[in-house]
């Protein structure tokens, strides 16, 4: 019986939670090969390695200085081209992965492909980290003098999130039977945070109710408005949708964003686009 073949391994945007940024074009940044990366992998590592031998500590330690600690001992660092969604040989950005006994990280920094820049500048609008803190301000410490940049915190706007949720609603035709979590936040005095729940055959009755009712796709949204004000009185118009957890994606307002295959390549495509915004201002 003839064997079968593994299962490719998804994309390393799909399912990890990462803290977004936002960068400016990357100044004599190397080129998309393995070959021209290595240097700055070897010399990432010896940073993070220095670190280890100083000893340095931050007290009082946090939860990722803690769990940095349980990791054991930091065993490499790699920086590799990074495909995008659909074609292997179609190179997008880079990966850097750094690997310790226990733990493992992942870095991304990434571009849609489109725009251009003056020459000697490499466009790479978008990153994405899983470092924990203290290694990931030596990562953008490192691309800010190497490359002379200035890496942003990329705080996503209310109206993103928006925006993400009704067109994943409507693209996936009701939410992929996944429920649906909303955290408001209110914009002055009185209301703090609430946290919605729409159950998955909710969120189908709500996609379908608005579907076709909104030229501009935000018929789920209106609709689940109109049945939250007379349900509780919340009036989703009057708060801030501060985060969004669909089947497909979760994004929050302080610049956190989790992806997951099927709906999530399209909302990253608005993340970028949101990225690239931050420095063309």
């Amino acid at each position: 019986m003839p064997s079968s073949s593994p299962a490719p391994s998804p994309h390393p945007i799909y399912n990890t939670t990462y803290t977004l940024y936002a960068l400016p074009p990357l100044f004599s940044f190397p080129a998309l090969t393995s070959s021209a990366l290595k240097p700055h992998a070897k010399r990432l590592l010896q940073l993070f390695r220095g670190e280890n031998l100083r000893g340095i500590a931050l007290p009082p330690p946090s939860t990722e200085q803690a769990q940095l600690s349980r990791a054991g001992r930091l065993l490499s660092c790699t920086w590799t081209p990074l495909p995008s969604f659909t074609d292997e040989d179609d190179l997008i950005g880079i990966r850097i992965d750094v690997k310790y006994e226990n733990a493992s990280y992942t870095t991304l920094l990434m571009s849609d492909g489109r725009g251009t820049v003056k020459e000697g500048f490499t466009r790479l609008p978008l990153l994405l980290s899983r470092l924990p803190s203290p290694l990931r301000s030596q990562l953008l410490d490192y691309l800010a003098t190497n490359f002379d940049i200035l890496p942003l915190p990329l705080e996503l706007p209310e109206t993103l999130l928006r925006q993400c949720l009704d067109e994943y609603i409507t693209a996936s035709r009701g939410g992929e039977g996944k429920d649906v979590v909303l955290t408001f936040a209110g914009k002055g005095e009185g209301l703090k945070r609430v946290t919605i729940t729409v159950a998955a055959e909710d969120v189908e009755k709500f996609w379908r109710r608005g579907e076709g009712s909104e030229e501009d796709g935000t018929g789920f949204l209106r609709t689940l408005g109109g049945h939250l004000e007379s349900a509780m009185g919340l009036r989703i118009e009057e708060v801030v949708l501060v985060k969004a957890t669909t089947g497909g994606f979760v994004l929050a307002v302080e610049g956190k964003g989790k992806f997951f295959e099927g709906g999530g390549s399209a909302v990253v495509e608005k993340v970028l686009q949101e990225a690239d915004l931050i420095h063309r201002s």
